[in-house]
């Protein structure tokens, strides 16, 4: 082999160590995590010796420090007896308040709180609780046990059985065939009396084998394993039996849909990260999006959760693939507004990647939002008093190029776009449902799992843009 095929395999294996991390390129995108309400958000800052904790308040356009991360380490190193790198500080789940500055933070398998005005850090008591899905008025915890629902009292602990018929291939946990796992998925009515759930069927699934052979247990012979998982062509699917659960009373009430296919669009398979189904504002129906078995049908469907009668909204039909997004890399673009019974829905029935808004007491189209040969790629915000969508679009700019996108808003009433950022290359803005922060959140890049991460600020006064 010569140099310079030697050379390149070198630089090609180069590039392959540094997928998914920090190796090839640094802060090529600020994963903004806004404080509260505030115009205030703090990120990480990646350099060749360590990182940094930075505080920005946009509004005074300020970018320093968040804390005295040297004193951090000495008080860390102090309470735990061990050295600490300031540089390089070992912190998860973070959250700061402001007025004055606190900081909470997990570390060595504990829970801290920071106060960097008086240089002062104390382990917090924080009493373990079931981990799960906490409901909005944090008094109860839903959770999984031998693959059924639980309930459990945050301030008692007192725990009780909401199904009994789960078991391994026929449960209530996470679909099995997800890179993450099994865990539960569903979602809190907002007045937390009812969750929406569902039951995972895959008993008539075929079993598929795949061999560990470096197991995680830290054995030396390799490991057979069998999963459920169907092929195309496969006679029986996994499948969801969607339901509804009054909390207090333990009352089920199924939904009269039929069984709901596995599908890149299923409710089962992105209920966490961009949930496919939401409730109305009075809590008595939920509503879930339904896909066909390879994907030339989707619908809206309504489920009354005191009745279980269901009612599809509408359809969209296509005779190739019916597409929720501009790629599969991207999450579905649609947006519930509860406040007016409507939905913001993502279509390419016209050739290009557009938004429509639709009635959601009645089912009907009121009218398309954007229109034109050009594309949306992204939906970031929506304010309810002005009726306005933050969005990124591409292809608008002839002269800039397609694969590019902007950032602009749009009245959704008049249609009106005012373009915000735009020019001859690419604005990235992050949140929890871009593809790449999901990535980084599956594969605990920033060491930060659980915290939210927003390129928007909660009120939409301020977009962060990397270009």
């Amino acid at each position: 082999m010569n140099d310079d095929v030697l050379g390149r395999y070198e630089q090609a294996n180069k590039f392959m160590q540094g997928v998914m991390t920090n190796k090839i390129a640094r802060n090529d995108a600020v994963f903004s995590h806004w404080i509260e309400n505030t115009h205030c958000f703090w990120y990480i800052k990646e350099a060749i010796s360590g990182k940094e904790f930075r505080l920005v308040d946009a509004e005074a356009a300020s970018n320093a420090l968040a804390f005295d991360h040297q004193v951090l380490a000495n008080l860390l190193a102090e309470a735990c007896e061990k050295e600490f790198n300031y540089q390089n500080l070992p912190l998860k789940n973070i959250t700061m308040t402001l007025s004055p500055l606190r900081v909470r933070f997990q570390a060595l398998g504990k829970h801290w709180l920071f106060d960097p005005d008086n240089a002062h850090c104390e382990e917090l008591e924080v009493k373990k609780t079931q981990q799960g899905l906490c409901s909005p008025d944090g008094k109860k915890t839903i959770f999984i046990r031998e693959h059924n629902l639980w309930v459990g009292d945050c301030k008692t602990g007192e725990e009780q059985a909401l199904t009994q018929d789960g078991t391994k291939d026929y449960c209530y946990d996470r679909a099995q065939w997800l890179m993450a796992g099994a865990s539960l998925q569903g979602l809190w009515s907002s007045d937390s009396t009812r969750f929406f759930a569902f039951q995972s069927d895959s008993r008539k699934v075929t079993s598929r084998p795949s061999i560990h052979y470096v197991p995680q247990d830290g054995s030396l012979h390799p490991q057979l394993q069998q999963t459920k998982l169907a092929y195309p062509g496969d006679e029986h699917l996994e499948t969801y039996r969607l339901i509804s659960v009054e909390v207090n009373s333990g009352r089920i009430q199924e939904a009269d849909y039929g069984p709901v296919l596995a599908t890149g669009y299923s409710i089962a398979g992105l209920f966490d990260v961009k949930p496919m189904g939401w409730w109305s504002p009075d809590n008595r129906c939920a509503f879930f999006i339904d896909a066909s078995r390879g994907g030339k049908a989707v619908r809206v469907v309504e489920f009354d959760t005191d009745t279980g009668v269901t009612r599809v909204l509408f359809e969209e039909i296509s005779d190739t693939f019916v597409k929720l997004a501009h790629s599969t890399l991207e999450f579905p673009l649609f947006l519930p507004l509860p406040e007016s019974d409507e939905l913001i829905w993502f279509s390419e029935r016209s050739g290009w990647g557009h938004l429509y808004l639709y009635d959601l007491t009645t089912g009907q189209l009121k009218h398309p939002i954007t229109e034109g040969e050009w594309l949306v790629r992204d939906l970031l915000h929506f304010d309810a008093n002005q009726r306005e969508i933050l969005v990124q679009t591409a292809a608008r700019d002839p002269a800039i190029n397609p694969y590019y996108r902007d950032v602009c808003k749009i009245n959704i009433d008049s249609g009106l776009l005012t373009s915000l950022v735009a020019g001859n290359f690419d604005h990235h803005v992050c949140n929890n449902y871009n593809f790449a922060v999901a990535t980084r959140n599956l594969f605990d890049i920033d060491n930060l799992t659980g915290v939210g991460i927003s390129g928007v600020s909660p009120g939409g006064e301020f977009i962060v843009v990397t270009r």
